[in-house]
């Protein structure tokens, strides 16, 4: 018998050996229930209040055998982003219940009027899609339609629903994105930014530019923080990002990067990307609106 992260195992098999011995490198397949490892996306078979979850089964090497304990390797701490992703993949079913907070009714009418208005006859790229509900917005007015998120969880609930037009969902990396066989005249991300670590957004800009054409209206769309409204702020890392502590239906929770920047912070972040450059300051979200220099 021996205890690896706090788990008992019997181990079968394995024969002549004393406390403190080595023992071959052996794999031990662990549940979702005898080790709590990195997130991993829960598949979401449909959003009536229910996930259902499948977990694939963790690897952990045990190095030493001891008279209490063995020693195991276990994954590495995740990325920042690694954590968001997980964390939208396991919200997928009951993200949009944030667009029902009552005190923030108005201003979700003025940016869905916004939205509708600024990419009617556009070619859009929209990026970190989620579940869909800004791409309803935009395939009521616009002239095509590519919405894109990394996680196949929140797409299967974006593909589930209605749209005016036809939508091409695509599963993608918004940190490395492919060159499309178009280019786009406009682009949105609704409530990315926030999520993007402050060291990484220059790059990632950059990178998102480069599939648009001369011209192109790119539109960032995303939360200010108000007291009594936002969830508070739990933690600011040596970067200046800062942190949620958040809960799931599930009953898990998570500590989620979230920044509010200031519109001079915004203004500073396109200043040499970007002209035409617009910001509009709603009570409980910000509008970022630019043409990047340099795309062709």
């Amino acid at each position: 018998m021996i205890t690896c992260l706090g788990v008992v195992w019997k181990l079968t098999g394995v024969v002549g050996l004393k406390s403190g011995d080595k023992l071959p490198r052996l794999s031990l397949d662990l549940s979702r229930d005898q080790i709590k490892a990195a997130p991993v996306s829960a598949v979401a078979t449909h959003c009536r209040g229910q996930v259902s979850e499948t977990r694939p089964r963790r690897k952990v090497s045990v190095l030493t055998f001891g008279s209490k304990a063995a020693h195991c390797l276990a994954r590495p701490p995740m990325s920042i982003e690694a954590a968001t992703v997980g964390y939208y993949a396991d919200r997928a079913c009951e993200y949009e219940r944030i667009y029902q907070k009552p005190e923030r009714q108005a201003d979700l009418r003025t940016l869905r009027s916004f939205v509708e208005h600024i990419f009617a006859a556009t070619d859009v790229l929209e990026i970190a899609c989620g579940t869909g509900y800004w791409t309803e917005i935009l395939a009521r007015s616009a002239r095509s339609v590519v919405a894109s998120d990394i996680n196949e969880e929140a797409l299967a609930v974006a593909r589930s629903k209605r749209y005016a037009q036809t939508v091409t969902f695509q599963r993608e990396d918004a940190y490395a994105l492919p060159l499309f066989s178009q280019r786009f005249t406009a682009g949105l991300s609704a409530f990315w930014w926030s999520h993007i670590p402050k060291a990484k957004l220059s790059v990632f800009l950059r990178g998102f530019h480069r599939v648009f054409s001369p011209g192109a209206r790119i539109v960032f769309i995303d939360n200010r923080y108000v007291h009594g409204s936002s969830t508070p702020v739990s933690y600011t890392d040596e970067h200046g990002n800062t942190y949620q502590m958040r809960r799931l239906d599930n009953g898990s929770t998570h500590e989620v990067l979230k920044n509010f920047p200031s519109e001079p912070d915004l203004r500073a972040a396109v200043e040499d990307l970007a002209s035409d450059v617009e910001v509009e300051l709603l009570q409980y979200y910000w509008i970022l609106s630019y043409v990047p220099r340099g795309t062709s």
